[in-house]
């Protein structure tokens, strides 16, 4: 292994440790109202903010999320770092729902959410899970 990648390892297990600090100085927030920069339309759903309750999430949540990761071929290593285990955690902590009561957050409209709103999502999952740790 060279030199430069040896350097990567240990700025990146700083940066992950500077994330985890940060995390852990900000407020403890379980619930979080997303608001969209602009309406987001999908599958015929026009969505103006969406509520989260990190609280809701249960132990057979997170093996749900494993058990969907797995059969996707994805190892799980450290879940507050892995993107397909806090969309798998923002999918089941999202509150909406459409009129025939099916939720509205799903792999698809995650995938398909402008980048800004997909990072900010993630940033707010993702820090809920460090101050957890």
């Amino acid at each position: 292994m060279s030199k430069d990648n040896m350097t990567d390892f240990k700025d990146e297990a700083t940066q992950a440790v500077e994330m985890e600090d940060e995390a852990k100085a900000q407020p403890d927030v379980s619930t979080y109202t997303h608001r969209f920069k602009k309406p987001f339309t999908h599958e015929n759903h026009v969505v103006e903010e969406l509520h989260f309750d990190f609280d809701l999430l249960t132990g057979r949540d997170y093996t749900a999320i494993e058990d969907e990761m797995n059969r996707a071929g994805k190892t799980l290593v450290v879940p507050e770092y892995s993107s397909s285990f806090l969309e798998g955690a923002l999918m089941r902590a999202c509150t909406d729902r459409d009129k025939k009561g099916i939720r509205i957050v799903s792999a698809a409209f995650m995938g398909a959410l402008p980048i800004r709103e997909y990072k900010a999502l993630i940033g707010k999952a993702r820090a809920f899970f460090l101050r957890q740790a």
